[in-house]
């Protein structure tokens, strides 16, 4: 878990050089590709960002936030790809991070949230926030979707409950959605893409 923080601390100081990245071309408005077949969507007011997967068997979707930011993504979706979207996946259970799952429910996906974020949603329903379909308890749960893999790590309590920082095995990062991690340090709310040099430490 320390190798983890340290990795999460050390990331922030790559979050203002990724994005500013260049959007590349033909790309979807708020879009930047940060590795194959893996998106960033970031809200017109640069707040809220979210990270979408493509892979040969659909899309995983991670932090919907609310239904505005959550039709914009799916907008960009549709724009790369005619893929489904298999799964949105909930990084804790802030109101301003978990609404507009219903967007993602109606092209048929499945909403996970790690078990503590899901208890606290049950307990305190939003109209804007969809109900996950399913939890996961422990440190850490794969989702494998047309061969690509991606590892939901759970950080313990932090900056909210159920809090989980998503691991992409194949590009070697780790990508962090939400606006701090007390135990570590107060981070821009941003996605973060964690370079192999920094993961291998």
């Amino acid at each position: 878990m320390n190798k983890l923080f340290k990795s999460v601390l050390a990331s922030g100081l790559l979050c203002v050089a990724i994005m500013g990245q260049a959007l590349a071309n033909n790309l979807p408005e708020n879009t930047i590709q940060i590795a194959d077949g893996v998106y960033s969507y970031g809200s017109p007011k640069g707040s809220y960002y979210s990270m979408f997967v493509v892979t040969d068997d659909g899309v995983i979707v991670v932090e919907p936030v609310n239904t505005p930011h959550a039709k914009g993504v799916l907008t960009a979706i549709k724009q790369i790809t005619d893929k489904p979207i298999r799964y949105l996946l909930h990084s804790h259970n802030h109101w301003d991070h978990s609404g507009g799952g219903q967007v993602f429910r109606d092209e048929g996906a499945m909403i996970i949230a790690h078990q503590e974020a899901r208890d606290w949603m049950k307990a305190n329903p939003h109209r804007d926030m969809a109900f996950p379909d399913e939890d996961w308890t422990g440190r850490r749960k794969d989702i494998v979707l047309g061969g690509r893999t991606i590892e939901l790590h759970y950080l313990g309590m932090n900056h909210g409950l159920g809090m989980t920082v998503f691991r992409l095995p194949k590009e070697k990062s780790f990508i962090l959605l939400t606006s701090s991690l007390q135990s570590v340090c107060y981070l821009t709310l941003c996605l973060i893409s964690i370079s192999k040099k920094h993961n291998e430490r």
